[in-house]
């Protein structure tokens, strides 16, 4: 009896275990479908899996939008979005959703663009082959330059002339679509000396300039290709001259070509200036040629281009080097003190010879054309000593961006510097 008793509470206590560990390991069900988007009429396949890692898809039932339906895929008529749950053993799974689309348009046509009419020598353009569905196709279509099959459809362009382009579309069931054709021009391109120009912001009175002045000096000991003007344009300055509406609004500033900032502190950025006399040459060049004949200046600008352009604009400057005055210090450099006595003010603009945001480049811009303008002015009263003129001539784009630079001195006769 006493053994008959021991072999109940041993057979009581593994129950009891038994559905302890059922509790602290409850199963739970996880939807999934292979597809959370489909097209109108195409099926989505739902699955369920427990965590345990069993499929019990074929043992549960799918709810979409709350209405049991048969069996596990579903698809639509109709276009929309589709909640769907699933259901096993008193247990309800995680929510997906299944968006149906309306059914493709077949391609019946295509249509070839491309990103450039003209380019560069050895620079790329896009193609783009477009169905008449909206699709893109140029992964699977096929460009043709003159009848001749191309890879891809980012090109670099080896021919110079002009070239008929248009591609093919091959679809699954076997059909090919011709596009429209259209011509693309490739041009010889030249390259030339890329210069970099810094317009200094500055005053006598600004304690703080020196650390661009000394900033600037660092720069030419790296390079002779940055061109520099300084343009004093407030408080109690011998310099000053008018250029608005070309305004700052704090003092030290330096602007790179004009619409860059040099980056603070200047002087310990010089680099940042360095890399802007490298990289993608410029294609366009200038070559000056100014003369003094008694108190008139001449000047012959000319500006060479390697590539098609439009909407440049010209600005060239006066400047006047070798300027005694004192200036305000604030900073450690040229020996720290608070004014430096005879600080020599170099690059200082005197003279705008055209409208400071720059005057129309009109004619032909295109590669291998050369702009020509002479400027025939007096010279400005504030010169004191013409024997430091220089004239600074740039070129901006359509945001206003200095392309290239070149300055000057009377006497010389440039030639363009053609990489």
């Amino acid at each position: 009896m006493k053994l008959f008793k021991f072999l109940l509470l041993f057979l009581s206590l593994g129950t009891l275990l038994s559905c302890s560990s059922n509790d602290e390991g409850e199963v739970t069900i996880t939807l999934a479908s292979n597809f959370t988007s489909r097209y109108v009429n195409e099926a989505a396949v739902f699955s369920v899996t427990t965590s345990d890692g069993n499929d019990v898809s074929s043992n549960s039932t799918f709810k979409v939008d709350g209405v049991a339906i048969t069996g596990n895929s579903f698809s639509s008529p109709i276009e929309g979005t589709f909640t769907v749950v699933a259901e096993y053993d008193g247990k309800t799974s995680n929510q997906i959703t299944v968006t149906v689309l309306p059914s493709p348009i077949p391609v019946s046509s295509v249509t070839l663009t491309a990103n450039k009419s003209t380019v560069g020598n050895g620079d790329k353009i896009i193609f783009t082959t477009m169905g008449n569905n909206g699709a893109n196709l140029s992964p699977q279509a096929t460009v043709y330059f003159n009848g001749v099959a191309q890879t891809g459809f980012n090109i670099t362009m080896n021919t110079v002339g002009t070239i008929d382009v248009y591609s093919t579309y091959t679809n699954a069931n076997n059909e090919t679509f011709t596009s429209n054709t259209i011509q693309v021009t490739v041009v010889s391109i030249i390259n030339f000396n890329k210069r970099v120009l810094i317009e200094d912001f500055t005053g006598t009175w600004c304690g703080w300039c020196p650390r661009v002045s000394y900033g600037i000096e660092q720069v030419n000991l790296q390079t002779n290709d940055a061109d520099v003007v300084a343009l004093h344009k407030s408080g109690n300055d011998p310099y000053i001259i008018n250029t608005s509406p070309y305004n700052v609004s704090s003092y030290p500033t330096a602007h790179l070509n004009r619409t860059t900032e040099w980056s603070y502190p200047e002087s310990e950025n010089v680099e940042q200036v360095v890399a802007l006399t490298s990289g993608t040459n410029p294609r366009l060049g200038l070559a000056l040629a100014p003369s003094l004949s008694g108190s008139t200046i001449n000047v012959d600008v000319n500006v060479k281009f390697g590539y098609n352009f439009n909407n440049l604009k010209l600005v060239v400057y006066v400047l006047e080097s070798g300027l005694v005055y004192p200036q305000t210090n604030y900073t450690s450099y040229y020996g720290g003190s608070s004014t430096i006595q005879n600080f020599v003010h170099n690059h200082v603009l005197r003279s705008v010879l055209t409208n400071i945001s720059g005057d129309n480049i009109n004619g032909a811009t295109n590669s291998g054309d050369v702009y020509t303008r002479n400027f025939s002015v007096a010279l400005p009263s504030n010169i004191t000593n013409s024997n430091n003129v220089s004239i600074v001539a740039f070129v901006v784009d359509g945001s206003g961006r200095a392309l290239n630079v070149r300055t000057a001195h009377f006497g010389d006769n440039q030639t363009f510097e053609v990489e």
